[in-house]
């Protein structure tokens, strides 16, 4: 998670939360890339969106209102590339 913590505290030095209602202190990372600058975080304020959870990748991506739509959505996006690598396969 060291990874994840340092993407956001970079995001937040050059400027990718101004004109959001995000801030790295209140983001707990969930999710990071190794290869890639995608970090995923939930909000964790609770006088705001808490719980929902911010796909940031240079800046905000998408926005899911909660761990569950946050979930699918990953499913999702794994089902596709499933698909697409199996598509490859049989060319």
């Amino acid at each position: 998670m060291k990874l994840a913590r340092d993407a956001l505290a970079t995001m937040d030095d050059v400027g990718v939360f101004q004109g959001t209602d995000l801030g790295v202190g209140s983001l707990l990372p969930i999710a990071a890339s190794e290869f890639q600058m995608d970090v995923f975080a939930m909000d964790i304020d609770p006088n705001y969106a808490y719980g929902s959870v911010a796909w940031l990748a240079g800046g905000l991506i998408e926005r899911y209102e909660s761990f569950d739509d946050y979930y699918l959505a990953m499913l999702d996006y794994n089902r596709e590339d499933l698909k697409d690598l199996r598509s490859k396969q049989l060319d």
